[in-house]
């Protein structure tokens, strides 16, 4: 059995990226482990900069959520994430969680080398589109240059697909969108079967 999180940093439950996501999760079997955490539903205390976790990845945190996070990504095999915003404007409690789980993601190796703890994951993002005034262009123009990216592909997620809503469009692309997505969950579980 194969090991999923779903992290939904999305707000607003009827958005096309929560539409996204359910679709995808509707997908995947259901004997497959599957774990939703709503990121703006977390009790997380900042991080304190000690960085006694960087050679080994313990906090010295009291035990919250982001140590209950940081196993659950600890142990996936796949990760799928959902943004209401820009990647590379994830909310304050988004980039918090990051950076208190970065010790679930990886280690400091004795010659000082950064390594992740397990490697040859996969990552799917679901994030908005290119608005008319040009926000998430960066995103769109250089994938996997974005913050998130960057910290879980150091963690050894490899992102392998990012999907986007379509927005003004036609409710039969719409449609096709969100059947996509399905059929992304199910080619999932189809691969964790095989493996």
């Amino acid at each position: 059995m194969m090991r999923a999180v779903i992290l939904s940093d999305c707000l607003n439950e009827d958005c096309d990226e929560m539409a996204l996501l359910k679709c995808i999760y509707d997908g995947i079997s259901v004997s497959h482990a599957i774990e939703w955490i709503n990121i703006r539903d977390l009790d997380i205390e900042s991080c304190k900069e000690c960085f006694r976790c960087d050679p080994h990845g313990e906090c010295v945190l009291p035990e919250d959520d982001a140590q209950r996070v940081g196993r659950f990504v600890f142990a996936s095999d796949i990760l799928i994430i959902a943004l209401e915003d820009c990647p590379e404007n994830p909310s304050i409690k988004f980039k918090s969680l990051i950076k208190r789980i970065e010790g679930f993601l990886v280690f400091r190796s004795r010659q000082g080398k950064t390594c992740a703890w397990r490697e040859d994951r996969f990552m799917i993002l679901i994030s908005p589109t290119v608005k008319s005034d040009g926000r998430c262009r960066a995103q769109l123009d250089a994938l996997g240059s974005d913050f998130i990216t960057m910290k879980f592909s150091k963690g050894g997620f490899n992102l392998v697909k990012t999907l986007h809503p379509l927005e003004d469009s036609s409710e039969g692309l719409r449609s096709l969108a969100f059947e996509n997505a399905r059929n992304l969950g199910r080619s999932l579980a189809k691969i964790w079967v095989a493996c």
